[in-house]
């Protein structure tokens, strides 16, 4: 039996009618399967052991290995970092002073598994 008379005789615009029909309901269900991230925002203060600010660090945010964005803290040690959101991210924190000997700080590596209220404290 060839592959026309496994057709059932149907050529021409039902072939094409169905082709459309596979097309569309792939294309939406690779529409609707596509997260959709939300901008969402980190911002915190970086601060020393004695709680003094800590100008000109280095805090990066990241998934996985995948490096997102980074920024340096003002003066009073506040960053914002604009991201979209996904549930897990890293977020690193580095600061050195060059005209000092030494690192002044270590770097610091934090995960959160799940977006965190709006003013929560992480230490």
């Amino acid at each position: 039996m060839s592959a026309r008379e496994c057709s059932n005789g149907r050529e021409g615009p039902f072939k094409a009618v169905l082709v459309l029909i596979l097309l569309g309901a792939l294309a939406s269900t690779l529409l609707f399967s596509m997260p959709s991230y939300a901008q969402s925002f980190v911002t915190g203060t970086v601060v020393d052991e004695e709680g003094v600010a800590v100008e000109g660090a280095k805090v990066s945010l990241w998934f996985g290995r995948k490096h997102f964005t980074s920024v340096h803290t003002d003066a009073e040690g506040f960053f914002e970092l604009e991201y979209e959101s996904i549930t897990r991210y890293n977020v690193s924190i580095y600061a050195d002073n060059p005209s000092t000997p030494g690192v002044d700080y270590l770097p610091v590596w934090m995960q959160f598994a799940d977006l965190l209220e709006p003013g929560a404290i992480v230490t």
